[in-house]
């Protein structure tokens, strides 16, 4: 629910506060006061289109901000949780600016946020219902969306959307297969060659990085000798001056003086460096004596290495990535050997699971049935008290060309209607006008008003083009709707306005050099002054006030 409204310097809006309650709320005024520019406001703080023409002249930039009560809106608790942009589970404020210069800031309980999840957020809060909006009604989504609402039917439908996408991934797969499969004889052949390839190669775990290691070696082997012969004689040669000798004359001067300086330490390490080196020296004469430099076995590890090369490059990929290569063949060649086996298989999985999606959706297409036939009699009931006596609506199930499992179901829903007597029944988008469109639209939203996922909808003068009782039954139709969810309605007739349990009255004031709105709640006295300058004009006579009145108190 709508708790608070802030607009500040939003075209001719300078400051606007609005502290909104549960019910039919209603907004009026006179023609250009402003109550567009108020929905404007409202729809960008939802994500709607923000340009630098929305701020007020003069000013640096616009801002509006939005707070919601979400106790009873589990769905938007949800959302925001999961986005990390839940604050308090009861409470969420949308905030949006944009500057002169066209900069558009928008937050989510002041964390910074997307357009895109203010206005995924928005949908979730507030449902707009105007003109334009009810152009939606045509659309045979919206009208499978409206009587699924009506029946309750999201569980039938949760659960047959799991059976089809279940399906759909086998089928997928099978579909996939038999395309792999179209030339199965010239594909398993290639496959075969490509695998005795790399069987024939026959590459051994870490052998490539063993054969690296060895070329380097061996390509190296000269230098790599020369040095350890340098580095033996220079430790422990035979002739005089070898580290070795260097170590044991230092030391054995040390033992000389041991008795006269206190240097136990500086021998025991002397010590420990010559063992140290001994065993240094042992190690290099091992690698010395193991060296072998056999220019064979450089010619065949280079020979080894290039075949690896040339097979890696024949395949387009690095030389160790040749074993998984090896392996993902050889699974596809043995899929291809079991193709008749595997695609049995899958056949069987795809029979059991369309069976269980036919078992829901003829469930589904029964309790649709039931729900058309409830739905027909209540708009078609409502037809006739919103001035359109003698028309009829019809929510038909039109089965699928195919046979073939859909997310939705074995059948589309298409909204019909006549809306005068002798006129034959057509789809809803080839008969309604803008105004009938309207009130069937309404009629449908207090049908379903029980399943409502937003606890706002706003009514954007869906009135037009009615007047007198028709008015007043569509008033009552928006207060009935209000028992279940915050209704807003702006609206241009007092018999609607009178259903309010608030109103609001919106007027523009020009001076010389500037032009701004303003919104204030009325009292009772107000909502009379009001409501006779609706019914009358701009001169309120005592005449208008008393009709006026009693609309009040008829309401």
């Amino acid at each position: 629910m709508l708790t608070h409204l802030h607009i500040e310097n939003f075209t001719i809006i300078e400051t606007i506060d609005l502290e909104l309650q549960q019910g039919l709320t209603t907004l009026t005024g006179e023609t250009g006061a402003g109550k567009s520019i108020l929905l404007g406001a409202l729809g960008m703080v939802l994500g709607g289109r923000a340009e630098p023409s929305m701020v007020r002249p003069n000013a640096v930039r616009c801002e509006v901000s939005a707070c919601f009560d979400l106790s009873a809106n589990h769905i938007a608790q949800q959302s925001l949780a999961e986005q990390d942009l839940l604050d308090n589970d009861d409470e969420c404020l949308l905030r949006r600016s944009i500057s002169s210069e066209g900069r558009s800031r928008a937050f989510i309980n002041g964390k910074p946020c997307t357009q895109k999840q203010l206005k995924a957020i928005g949908q979730q809060l507030i449902s707009i219902h105007g003109q334009h909006e009810n152009q939606t009604l045509v659309k045979k989504e919206q009208q499978r969306q409206l009587l699924d609402a009506f029946a309750d039917h999201q569980t039938l439908c949760d659960k047959l959307a799991e059976h089809y996408q279940a399906w759909r991934g086998i089928q997928n797969e099978f579909d996939s297969l038999t395309a792999l499969n179209q030339n199965e004889s010239t594909r398993s052949d290639f496959l075969q060659f490509q695998v005795d390839e790399l069987d024939q190669l026959a590459l051994g775990d870490d052998e490539l990085n063993a054969l690296t290691s060895e070329h380097k070696t061996l390509a190296n082997a000269e230098t790599i000798i020369q040095t350890l012969q340098a580095a033996v004689q220079a430790m422990a040669g035979d002739e005089q001056g070898s580290i070795m000798d260097q170590l044991h004359t230092i030391n054995h001067k040390l033992d000389s003086i041991g008795k006269l300086l206190p240097i136990d330490s500086t021998q025991q390490a002397f010590n420990e460096a010559i063992l140290q080196l001994q065993e240094a020296n042992h190690d290099l004469k091992h690698q010395l004596a193991k060296l072998d430099v056999d220019p064979k076995r450089l010619q065949w590890v280079e020979q080894r290495l290039s075949q690896i090369q040339d097979m890696a490059r024949k395949h387009r990929i690095k030389p160790e990535a040749l074993p998984t290569l090896q392996l993902k063949l050889q699974q596809e060649l043995d899929q291809l050997t079991r193709y008749d086996e595997i695609l049995a298989a899958l056949q069987t999985k795809i029979d059991t699971l369309a069976k269980h999606y036919a078992a829901n959706a003829k469930k589904l297409t029964a309790s649709r049935t039931r729900a058309c036939n409830q739905l027909n009699a209540l708009i078609s009931a409502d037809m006739q008290t919103l001035n359109m006596r003698g028309g009829e609506f019809e929510a038909r199930l039109v089965s699928r060309n195919d046979s073939t499992p859909h997310i939705h179901g074995n059948e589309q829903i298409e909204f019909w209607v006549r809306t005068n007597p002798g006129q034959t029944m057509q789809p809803l988008a080839k008969i309604a006008s803008g105004g009938e469109l309207s009130r069937i639209g309404l009629a449908l939203q207090a049908a379903t008003s029980h399943t409502q996922a937003t606890a706002t909808l706003i009514f954007d003068e869906v009135d037009t083009g009615i007047g007198g009782s028709t008015a007043a039954i569509v008033g009552r139709l928006l207060r009935q709707l209000s028992s279940h969810a915050q209704v807003l309605c702006i609206t241009h007739l007092p018999q609607v306005a009178a259903q309010a349990q608030r109103h609001f009255q919106i007027s523009k004031h020009t001076s010389r050099d500037s032009t701004k709105t303003e919104v204030k709640v009325l009292t009772e006295a107000a909502r009379v002054d009001e409501l006779a300058r609706m019914l009358g004009g701009v001169t309120i006579t005592p005449q208008t006030r008393a009709a006026a009145a009693e609309l009040l108190a008829e309401a």
